[in-house]
């Protein structure tokens, strides 16, 4: 079995609730006139984790996940197609190409006078040497010309990976587009030390499914041999708390562990909180 943040998340959940129950909830049973009991839709190994993987984490938690968290880095305004509106506004559209396949979830600022007159590659933004050399020609930069990058944080997303920028400034040359973007498909951009803290959205987002999938079903009764389930009853009526949970879980701890993944955004955290000048 490969370790990565879904399958670690999958094999938790399978783990935290009965298999019965989840087999109910994302196959039911259905009847069949031409056979004495009824049946679940489909048995076959490994289709649990593709309804998991399917409706919980690409469904719901990868968007909530998304909205709230993501990668901070700078994206290089030459890498993006640019259209002038007029002198102080212009549009600039990043490729999936530019960005590694994912989108621009935020846009923080836009700064000026950062070098990008070397050449480090093609979309070298998720290379770490990359990204380090930019970081000291920028600062070389800053030294010699005494002066501080001229910005602007008049940035806003107007459409998939594009931004438009309404102060825009003509003096100086292009610079870098500061942003937020989604996680990998996959959020194999997540720590392995935080796998089982991404398991647990995964966990909780499953009990809320199952729990308003069959919450109804069992009021109208729950029948096996003709007699109810109280037992699978009880299971079922344990999750009914946990959209709350869940929710609490996103919007609280998960945003915290967010941010220390997000190796970026932590450095600048911890300059911030230590009283050091962060560097942008």
């Amino acid at each position: 079995m490969s370790i990565d943040p879904i399958s670690v998340a999958i094999m938790r959940t399978k783990r935290t609730i009965p298999i019965d129950v989840l087999n109910q909830a994302f196959m039911p049973k259905r009847y069949d006139p031409t056979r004495k009991e009824r049946f679940y839709d489909n048995l076959e190994p490994g289709v649990i984790d593709h309804l998991i993987k399917k409706v919980i984490v690409d469904g719901r938690v990868a968007i909530d996940v998304n909205l709230i968290s993501g990668t901070e880095l700078y994206l290089p305004l030459g890498w993006a197609h640019r259209e002038f509106i007029d002198p102080w506004n212009i549009i600039y559209r990043f490729d999936y190409k530019a960005t590694g396949g994912r989108n621009i979830t935020a846009a923080h600022e836009v700064l000026y006078g950062l070098t990008q007159g070397v050449q480090i590659g093609t979309y070298g933004a998720f290379d770490t040497r990359a990204s380090q050399f930019l970081h000291v020609s920028r600062d070389i930069l800053n030294a010699a010309g005494g002066t501080t990058p001229v910005g602007t944080a008049y940035v806003q997303i107007v459409a998939p990976n594009t931004i438009l920028v309404n102060d825009i400034n003509q003096v100086v040359g292009p610079g870098v587009l500061r942003c937020q973007l989604s996680h990998e498909p996959n959020f194999n951009n997540i720590p392995s030390h935080y796998y089982h803290a991404f398991g647990e959205l995964i966990v909780l987002a499953t009990k809320s499914f199952v729990y308003n999938t069959l919450v109804i079903d069992l009021d109208e009764g729950m029948l096996r041999a003709g007699q109810q389930i109280g037992r699978f009853r009880e299971e079922v009526d344990k999750l009914a708390d946990a959209e709350t949970m869940y929710m609490e879980y996103l919007t609280t701890k998960w945003q915290k562990i967010a941010n220390m993944a997000d190796s970026e955004r932590f450095r600048k955290i911890l300059k911030i909180t230590l009283g050091g000048k962060p560097k942008f």
